[in-house]
């Protein structure tokens, strides 16, 4: 936890309390993605707007994905633990940072890390709305440049 950066930690969180809001026992990559896209202040509504994805568009199906999920009734949030995908895809935005040379793991990775490693429902929902890991790649670069967000998103 201590490599995420301020942001990331906050999806987290927030992913967490979404699932806990939903009964839900397991957190998900459709629970961070949609944790993710509600930060303000933040790399991701602005960089997936850029690729033409708003985020919007997106939530509705996040939801939709989540609504059908099984719910525990009588959950606490000490109950709750991150699904293999989940595992997988912090795994993966591990590596991602550690190839893109950052010291810390921040929302921008966790989005690589979903593309890469977010299970089969999410990668649909990905698929549906045209989001692809090379435009992800790609695109961060011109948002840092012209947002001061990007590299300044504040440590943990």
């Amino acid at each position: 936890m201590d490599k995420l950066t301020q942001k990331s930690q906050e999806a987290l969180q927030e992913a967490q309390r979404i699932a806990n809001g939903l009964s839900h026992q397991e957190v998900d990559g459709e629970h961070l993605l949609l944790a993710m896209i509600g930060q303000t202040d933040s790399l991701i509504p602005d960089l997936l707007q850029r690729l033409g994805v708003p985020p919007a568009k997106l939530k509705p199906d996040l939801e939709r994905e989540l609504a059908r999920r099984h719910k525990v009734q009588g959950i606490s949030s000490g109950d709750l633990f991150l699904s293999n995908n989940l595992k997988k895809t912090l795994d993966a935005a591990q590596a991602e940072a550690t190839k893109l040379k950052d010291d810390y793991l921040s929302t921008e990775h966790l989005l690589l890390g979903l593309l890469d490693q977010g299970g089969p429902s999410l990668k649909k929902i990905l698929q549906a709305h045209g989001l692809k890991r090379d435009a992800v790649l790609r695109a961060p670069r011109r948002v840092a440049r012209q947002s001061a967000c990007h590299r300044s998103e504040s440590r943990g």
